[in-house]
């Protein structure tokens, strides 16, 4: 019988994709192991895989000054210790690619050389999409090893609020006959906020809300968006973590899903918008395209007149439409068939090693 495969995934990683994915990798037969920090001992046994997804997780911190020592004391570990460990107890590295670089510039020399550090050791690396996949060659074109393309897979709705929009709307204050305008998630730099609400301020209705909900990256950036909404009552601010009880009130109260983003590969949002069956208004860039497909009104990436532009045209959108795309999106992949392909990604690198 052959030897059961274990695949290493580190709590620094742990989000919505990657939890959907080891329970899915754990049905198709693949022990997930499960650990706080990768220690040269994790990687002694056999058939034992490391699979990266976000290497930047496993070094940066906040940027304050003790917290950037930290930081730079924890890369040079995963760059001079973790990666050249598993490469000589020979544990191959798989890397999925959800971006091509971190979205915070932030001391980005260490991305850069972890990236390559990561890259000189990965056997294959997964992009979720074929425009993805063109531009990591464009990006990184001396990689000479195998790139998959697996597309990334639905998130389902947050179990326990099974309501409806209106009652949605009444929890948060919000009459029926508003348009709502939705951003929600953490809330960083790269996101976009800062031209999201100047345009809505200038573009949309007396009688239409944009809500932002999410904890911001830090103090300062949540100042910073109070600032830009100003004294403007159309504007609903609600900075701080939400539950999932919140994020799926505030999806189902809206109306659409606006990602103003300045720069993206993949996105979680782009799933929660088929899941809830809203319609999207996101930039023309990455995999949004391929994971949206008709639920997105798409705009120029970076470009305040057709962001604005976009978020007029979304109300034209027709409900029934969106629902009957959003389910043909859903269904075009499923968590087991990305776990099969995956299981069979670790088979065949441990069989080349």
């Amino acid at each position: 019988m052959a030897q059961e495969v274990k695949v290493l995934l580190y709590r620094r990683e742990e989000a919505a994709y990657t939890r959907f994915l080891a329970d899915a990798l754990q049905k198709e037969g693949v022990r997930v192991l499960r650990r706080f920090w990768p220690m040269p001992i994790h990687f002694l046994g056999r058939r034992r895989i490391w699979h990266i997804h976000w290497p930047e997780f496993y070094y940066k911190l906040r940027p304050t000054l003790f917290r950037t020592l930290l930081s730079l004391l924890a890369w040079a570990y995963f760059i001079l210790v973790a990666i050249p460990s598993a490469a000589m107890l020979r544990i191959p590295i798989i890397y999925t690619l959800h971006n091509l670089l971190p979205h915070e510039e932030y001391l980005p020399f260490m991305d850069r050389i972890a990236m390559r550090k990561v890259l000189a050791h990965s056997g294959v690396v997964i992009a979720h999409c074929q425009r993805a996949k063109g531009e990591f060659w464009a990006e990184f074109p001396n990689y000479k090893r195998r790139i998959e393309v697996i597309a990334h897979g639905p998130l389902q709705e947050p179990s326990g609020l099974r309501i409806s929009k209106a009652e949605a709307r009444r929890r948060l204050k919000i009459s029926a006959d508003r348009y709502v305008y939705l951003h929600i998630g953490k809330l960083r730099v790269y996101k976009g906020l800062e031209e999201l609400i100047p345009t809505f301020k200038r573009a949309c209705g007396s009688e239409d809300i944009l809500l932002i909900a999410g904890k911001p990256i830090n103090n300062e950036y949540a100042q910073k968006l109070l600032h830009l909404a100003g004294e403007d009552r159309r504007i609903r601010l609600h900075l701080g973590y939400l539950t999932d009880e919140e994020l799926a009130l505030h999806l189902t109260a809206c109306d659409c899903i606006v990602m103003p983003y300045r720069r993206v590969t993949t996105s979680g949002v782009a799933l929660l918008a088929l899941t809830f069956q809203k319609p999207a208004v996101a930039p023309d860039e990455g995999c949004l395209t391929e994971q949206l497909g008709g639920v997105g009104v798409y705009y120029e990436s970076r470009d305040a007149r057709t962001l604005a532009e976009a978020m007029i045209r979304v109300k034209e959108t027709g409900r029934s439409h969106i629902a009957v795309e959003a389910r043909r999106k859903l269904g075009e992949v499923s968590w087991n068939e990305i776990a099969d392909r995956i299981r069979a990604i670790y088979l065949s690198t441990l069989e080349e090693r």
